[in-house]
């Protein structure tokens, strides 16, 4: 049975090998090495990128179309470009700027619904899941959507499935993607179920028919695709197009929500914290409605306060990378020799958890990232998102979409821990590599 997290269990190997550069570890009878020094991260996901190109996950396409088409799980270099190419243009600065009224509209709902159960407990990461879910049907394909509404739309559907699901035949699927996908072919295990998959497809392709019955255009992701059918040879079917529209979704819905409920539960945990920031957001405005996509972002002490959460708790545990050719690295005057297939993993909790990067590392401490201190934090030791040309290219939107939620919450409401559950923060060993907590994080909202 499972009682640690991927990324618990390489910090755990990781801390056994103080003072060196990397340490090694086999996976099944295949040798992999887990990344220890900054430098030989930057070498990895940086200068000899196209030698590590390819992330671990393998997923076949004919079993698991949506998830192979993901830019996270695409192995072949040209296949990933392309991937990623679709997905730049909907996260400009331009494009973000143009999207915030909706997320100022989605989280008005998310307050609403706050304020219907004030005093009552409430499970973050469901909360805000309900909030990224609504924002990004709004932002990326036009939808007038309610999660905390029954029958509010069919992503209402898609987000109650939960895309990651933490069930062992899930759990299973997720590890033979990372260590062994022949056996994922084998036994045809699926990342994102088939009803999730069917829901998706529906829901965009019924999007795209009632755009195309009414004439309608909106400034958004779907539209950027359909214009693309439009001229000459259609560019994307209707599972391509689901596809590309779920990483846009997966991207804005899960890691976000996990983001921004552990952010809920240290302020929550820290109410000097809490209503230092608090401060700070009133000192723009007391309406949630005077925000948007250039004055949220003015908020220094909340910009450290997501980035100290990020770092104790970063959504993805883990990068992991294959060497694609026979290759030889270098660092700390020891030689590193990779053959094709080997993993280099660049263990993102074990980096962030660090003493020797981060003193106290499990204390919450917003000020490390504070403009003075900044240059203190050696590069490639805090990689929340990644770094080099593999780098999430969806920063930009989520940190918008946080940042008007927390902004939209602390304005109208304090937040404290339920009294009943415990402090003792645990991480669900069945989330694999993602950063969820195994009992919830339970929290209560008082209204100011």
């Amino acid at each position: 049975m499972m009682r640690k997290t991927t990324g618990e269990c390489y910090r755990d190997i990781y801390r056994q090998f103080k003072g060196e550069a990397a340490c090694g570890f086999f996976k099944f009878a295949q040798p992999a090495l887990i990344l220890r020094d900054p430098d030989l991260v930057r070498t990895i996901m940086v200068k000899e990128f196209l030698k590590f190109h390819k992330n671990e996950f393998e997923i076949s396409e004919s079993v698991d179309p949506l998830m192979a088409i993901n830019p996270f799980t695409i192995g072949e270099l040209n296949e990933w470009k392309r991937a990623r190419t679709i997905q730049l243009p909907a996260q400009t600065l331009s494009k973000v700027r143009t999207m915030a009224p909706d997320m100022v509209r989605c989280s008005r709902r998310l307050t609403n619904f706050i304020r219907e159960h004030t005093g009552k407990e409430m499970e973050a990461k469901t909360l805000t899941s309900g909030y990224t879910s609504d924002t990004v049907a709004a932002c990326a394909f036009g939808l007038n959507s309610n999660s905390f509404v029954e029958g509010g739309s069919a992503f209402n559907d898609v987000s109650a499935g939960e895309i990651f699901r933490s069930t062992w035949r899930d759990n299973l699927a997720v590890v033979c993607a990372m260590f062994a996908p022949f056996v994922g072919r084998l036994m045809r295990f699926r990342i994102i179920s088939k009803d999730i998959e069917e829901l998706f497809i529906k829901a965009i392709g019924d999007v795209v028919k009632f755009r195309k019955s009414r004439d309608v255009r909106k400034n958004d992701f779907i539209q950027q695709m359909i214009d693309a059918n439009s001229s000459g040879k259609p560019a994307f079917d209707e599972v391509e197009m689901a596809a590309h529209s779920m990483t846009f979704y997966m991207d804005g819905y899960e890691t976000t929500s996990i983001l921004l409920s552990f952010t809920l539960y240290e302020l929550a945990r820290n109410q000097d914290i809490q209503q230092q920031l608090r401060d700070e957001i009133f000192t723009i405005s007391s309406d949630i409605g005077d925000f948007n996509a250039t004055n949220i972002h003015t908020l220094v002490y909340l910009d450290n306060v997501l980035s100290e959460c990020l770092r104790l708790h970063p959504p993805i545990q883990q990068v992991v990378r294959t060497c694609t050719s026979d290759t030889t690295v270098t660092c700390g005057g020891k030689e590193y020799k990779f053959r094709a297939g080997m993993t280099a993993v660049v263990p993102i909790l074990a980096l962030h958890t660090d003493p020797e990067h981060f003193p106290d590392p499990e204390l919450f401490r917003p000020e490390r990232f504070a403009k003075e201190n900044k240059h203190l934090i050696r590069k490639f030791t805090y990689i929340p998102y990644g770094e080099g040309p593999r780098i999430c290219v969806g920063m930009r939107f989520a940190m918008t979409q946080i940042k008007l939620a927390v902004a939209a919450i602390l304005l109208e409401f304090h937040v404290t821990l339920a009294k009943e559950r415990s402090d003792d923060l645990k991480l669900d060993p069945m989330s694999t590599f993602l950063h969820t907590a195994k009992d919830g994080l339970w929290l209560k909202f008082e209204e100011l």
